[in-house]
């Protein structure tokens, strides 16, 4: 259940584990632009000696929706872009 709570939720979920601090800038800079891959990175440092199978598949998950993400919102500035220059031309 963690595990899918912090691929769903990452930013709530590093807010409700009380992972962000106001001292630490990693943290709000992992919030802010990256929080599937500061998970990742978080889970990787804890279990990574224990248990390998939930490391690879957290880092698939992130990479993966992050990358799916990344060209959702690219292709929806796009159509924003096309629209606009139809729309004022």
């Amino acid at each position: 259940m963690f595990v899918i709570g912090v691929i769903l939720m990452p930013r709530l979920m590093l807010i409700y584990h009380g992972v962000i601090t106001p001292m630490e800038i990693s943290p709000i800079l992992g919030w802010i632009f990256v929080p599937r891959m500061f998970w990742a990175s978080t889970l990787t440092s804890v279990y990574g000696d224990s248990n390998h199978t939930l490391i690879v598949i957290v880092w698939i998950l992130a990479v993966v929706i992050d990358i799916i993400g990344f060209f959702t919102k690219a292709s929806i500035g796009a159509k924003m872009m096309k629209t606009m220059s139809e729309e004022f031309g």
